[in-house]
């Protein structure tokens, strides 16, 4: 360039100026992502452009592609020409290899424009997507017996298929159950199959089923399994049964079960208020005696006993209680104030058990001479207070035979006779 300046004061002046202009860079910018999928067959497009200006394409020159697998080998080598916008496209099919990051080069060398270039890109090649599908597995199964000699083995099939529903004939499907693992046999046509023992305690467990193969996404499964007891139902003889206080008494029963372990299974007797803690060792199917004592430290009345397993590995089924018995005895003070003619016979009553616990309510029957029928009966009474029983006329004066009759809720009836001398 030459440059010329002039102005009215100053002496006109001139220059030559010199500017080089060179070529300019490139880069290759994808258009189309460069991941696939191990099994498509699809076109890959990228753009050579002016690394300045990506709106400034490579047009229709010569260019070399280059495709490295994982291991650099070279997959393809090829020769092109750019679109009108510096395009190009390549494709990429199933055959090429297996999932990984390949190694991308573009190059090219230039033109009075551009300079050569040479550009490496990644491309990822990702496993296709497979589906993994249980075909039968047991909701539950029997836990182990505490010995281990008797447990249930879980029968598992499933089927590894691709995008197509085609079986996957080569995969490795691996299954873990927390406490054991192991793979499973090829049957064929993406068909795997296993046989696990589960010998195991009862509880509730995961097998986890897992797919491996190079071509193909991972897939699994969880898959949950109940390991249950063994169920024990009880079947008592006599449901209720009595004692009183210082005797024993026998309960008859029978224990079955769900699962034919036939082993030995110590049986827990355990009553709700806490007094009554027996163990009894016991056969199943085969009829069985529990003693129950009255001791004197029990509770008068009803106690509701449950029966329980020891062991973790049996659970009862069903209604699995009886009801045992404490019958107590009366002590009984009872002292006659007054007898009079067509009047009332005054008795003082106290009646307590054996712990000196006042029997809170009583009734009384009172009989004369033996009779079959009371004259006189109090339901539902206080223990100590003063009873007024009326006497009727037959009952003349001078000296009787009177009977007390009392009784109480879970008590022995106690009956007192009594000289009494009615008086005019």
């Amino acid at each position: 360039f030459n440059v010329e300046i002039f102005d009215t004061v100053s002496q006109g002046a001139g220059d030559n100026i010199e500017i080089t202009i060179t070529r300019g860079h490139l880069t290759v910018d994808p258009v189309t992502p460069l991941i696939v999928q191990s099994d498509d067959n699809t076109t890959l497009i990228s753009q050579v452009v002016s690394i300045h200006d990506n709106t400034i394409g490579y047009a229709n020159q010569p260019i070399n592609i280059q495709l490295d697998n994982p291991s650099a080998e070279t997959i393809f080598n090829i020769n092109t020409t750019t679109n009108s916008d510096g395009s190009f496209s390549f494709d990429w099919n199933s055959s090429m290899g297996l999932p990984g990051t390949y190694d991308l080069l573009v190059s090219g060398i230039g033109n009075e424009d551009f300079l050569g270039f040479s550009k490496h890109l990644p491309l990822s090649v990702v496993p296709t997507s497979s589906n993994l599908t249980i075909i039968s597995a047991p909701n539950s199964i029997q836990c182990q017996s505490p010995d281990g000699s008797h447990y249930e083995d879980v029968n598992i099939t499933v089927r590894h298929t691709a995008a197509d529903f085609s079986g996957i004939t080569d995969s490795t499907i691996l299954w873990n159950t927390g406490f054991a693992n192991g793979m499973m046999t090829n049957l064929g046509d993406g068909y795997y199959s296993t046989i696990i023992p589960f010998q195991i305690p009862p509880g509730s467990y995961f097998i986890n089923i897992t797919s491996s193969n190079l071509k193909y996404q991972t897939d699994s499964h969880l898959i949950p399994i109940e390991a249950n007891e063994n169920v024990l139902y009880f079947y008592p003889v006599q449901t209720n049964i009595s004692a009183t206080h210082g005797n024993s008494t026998l309960i008859e029963f029978t224990i079955d079960e769900e699962f034919a372990w036939g082993q030995e299974i110590t049986l827990e007797f355990i009553d709700t208020l806490g007094e009554i803690t027996l163990q009894k060792d016991v056969i199943p199917h085969v009829s069985s005696f529990l003693t129950l004592t009255a001791w004197y430290n029990l509770s008068i009345g009803p106690h509701n006993i449950t029966s329980e397993s020891v062991s973790e590995y049996y659970n009862f089924s069903g209604l699995h209680e009886f009801k045992f018995n404490v019958i107590g005895e009366l002590i009984i003070n009872t002292t006659i104030e007054s007898a009079f003619y067509g009047e009332n016979l005054q008795l003082t009553l106290s009646v307590y058990d054996i712990n000196s616990f006042a029997v809170n309510p009583i009734s009384i029957n009172i009989y004369y001479n033996n009779e079959l029928t009371p004259f006189a009966s109090f339901q539902q009474i206080s223990p100590t207070q003063l009873v007024s029983v009326p006497l009727p006329l037959r009952i003349q004066t001078g000296q009787h035979l009177f009977s007390f009759e009392i009784t109480a809720s879970y008590f022995v009836p106690t009956i007192l006779e009594e000289n009494v001398t009615v008086l005019m």
